[in-house]
């Protein structure tokens, strides 16, 4: 039958999955069946497919006789979505290594940051996250950063490069060279900063 052959046809770590749906739809569970799983084309490989059927004919009991629906080749997409990923982790994975900061501030609260900040500041990931920026700026330089980041957010002229001070949870100034740039954020405007520790960068270079 052709549901035999369309059975035969589906990726084995879909089939599971797949027959859940299909035994849903046929008892009543679903207005209709709607999945995407992998089939096996003509030419050997397996192609994305996304199934949308329904029940269109059932016998007295109501048991399902007939259904109807399309098939829809949607392996270009599942591979766009894969490659996305894939990338977003090679990204992720990058910045998390990188012997630099680097923040997102949104709204003048940390919303990211990257293990070598944790390092420089001595905070926890949870200390810096979601706390006003002025927390990690000493107060000489709270005013100049601040509005460093207003006019970046409003599109204003400003210097993209420059030097400042953090403080560390102890209390102690730590020199840092800040470079950020505008991004959006969750659908927000933000900066991102690629923040460097100065006097660990002088320290290595005289090793």
């Amino acid at each position: 039958s052709n549901i035999n052959v369309w059975l035969n046809l589906l990726h084995p770590d879909d089939y599971e999955p797949t027959m859940k749906i299909v035994k849903a739809h046929r008892e009543k569970k679903t207005m209709d069946l709607q999945i995407e799983h992998r089939m096996l084309h003509a030419n050997g490989s397996y192609k994305w497919i996304l199934n949308w059927g329904k029940v269109i004919e059932r016998d007295d009991i109501g048991v399902a006789l007939r259904a109807a629906g399309i098939h829809m080749d949607v392996t270009e997409r599942k591979n766009a979505e894969r490659a996305l990923i894939e990338s977003e982790q090679k990204y992720s994975a990058l910045v998390e290594q990188a012997n630099e900061g680097i923040i997102i501030n949104q709204d003048w609260k940390i919303k990211y940051c990257n293990k070598y900040v944790c390092k420089i500041l001595g905070y926890s990931e949870e200390e810096i996250l979601d706390a006003p920026t002025d927390k990690f700026i000493h107060k000489d330089f709270i005013d100049d950063v601040k509005d460093k980041y207003k006019k970046r957010i409003a599109g204003e002229m400003t210097k993209s490069l420059y030097e400042s001070y953090a403080v560390k949870k102890d209390g102690t100034p730590v020199p840092i060279e800040i470079n950020s740039s505008f991004m959006i954020f969750n659908g927000k405007p933000a900066t991102q900063s690629i923040i460097r520790d100065i006097l660990t960068g002088k320290k290595s270079k005289k090793v």
